[in-house]
């Protein structure tokens, strides 16, 4: 008895951790707000954009007067979301700015 105990125990327990991970949350690259977003504004520097949003994590190499953040998320196994932005500066001045759909 005490054995086949022991295993349904073990099987519950396995079971659990198996449930836990498929909810396990992914999130990669750059989380930016939509209060963030507004904070942005036409004619700001550089220093300005960056820290109302944090460094860029993907700086275009020909481009260097945008900076294109993406966020990812994904929950367990679910659909995964994929925000983006673009910035546009000329002369160190934002002149515009894009959001990608999601997708």
């Amino acid at each position: 008895m005490k054995p086949l105990l022991i295993m349904l125990i073990g099987l519950h327990l396995t079971a659990c951790q198996y449930i836990a991970a498929a909810q396990v949350v992914t999130q990669q690259g750059n989380m930016i707000t939509e209060k963030q977003v507004n904070s942005l504004k036409i004619g700001m520097s550089k220093t300005d954009a960056a820290i109302v949003l944090g460094s860029s994590l993907i700086t275009p190499t020909f481009q260097k007067d945008r900076w294109d953040y993406v966020f990812t998320w994904q929950q367990g196994q679910g659909p995964i979301t994929v925000k983006r932005l673009s910035l546009y500066f000329e002369k160190d001045r934002l002149v515009q700015l894009k959001t990608m759909p999601n997708q």
